[in-house]
């Protein structure tokens, strides 16, 4: 038998609130588990059994259908090599047939595992997982309004080419360009932290998925 690191795309309560909003736009999370089974195959089915009972958990609905969301499980063919490989102590071993416990598995699970082991990690309980985005996010749309309120409200005559009074609307567009950059940055530098629950698109998770199955 084999050990596979097997990862899978997953959502919990507080983020997909948020998107039920109109706030989030990714809302998933993944994680990862290690499996001892005899195929690849075997591993990923069994991951997919996982990962069903996690998000079940985490969201408190036995109902919730993981495969029919559009969730997928990948191998992580290099573990020690992978944008996870700070982290792999974080994941259970168990072997097909076998289950995890769920309740170290997700964010709060790794966010104390973090603090104990000196990992920095947003939160204990994952609640201001987002929180520096959405201020990124509040800081661009004040931005853009007073940006769009200064042209509006601006006297012909300020919008002439060379009047000192487009100094204020070019103000405006270069600070609502600079919070867009940094909100651009921020959600990239948290993709390519590594952090075992993080959100994730799903073009990323079937991108894995069909490379695993090659």
């Amino acid at each position: 038998m084999r050990e596979f690191l097997i990862g899978f795309c997953f959502h919990e309560p507080e983020a997909w609130a948020s998107h039920q909003r109109g706030i989030l736009e990714d809302y998933e999370s993944s994680t990862g588990v290690f499996v001892e089974a005899n195929s690849a195959e075997d591993a990923l089915a069994w991951g997919e059994v996982i990962a069903t009972e996690l998000l079940r958990y985490s969201n408190h609905d036995p109902t919730l259908d993981w495969k029919n969301l559009g969730y997928f499980c990948w191998i992580e063919k290099d573990p020690q090599t992978s944008s996870w490989k700070h982290c792999l102590s974080f994941f259970k071993h168990v072997r097909a047939g076998e289950m995890p416990d769920l309740t170290e598995m997700g964010t709060p699970a790794y966010s104390r595992w973090a603090e104990e082991n000196g990992i920095r990690y947003g939160d204990s309980g994952g609640s201001k997982k987002y929180s520096r985005s959405m201020t990124i996010i509040a800081l661009y749309g004040v931005g853009l309004f007073a940006w769009l309120a200064w042209m509006i409200r601006l006297p012909d005559a300020c919008r002439k080419p060379g009047s000192l009074g487009y100094l204020y609307p070019a103000l405006g567009l270069v600070i609502t360009a600079f919070l867009a950059v940094v909100f651009c940055l921020d959600r990239d530098a948290r993709r390519r932290a590594g952090l075992p629950v993080e959100p994730v698109s799903r073009k990323s998770a079937a991108s894995r998925n069909s490379d695993t199955s090659k």
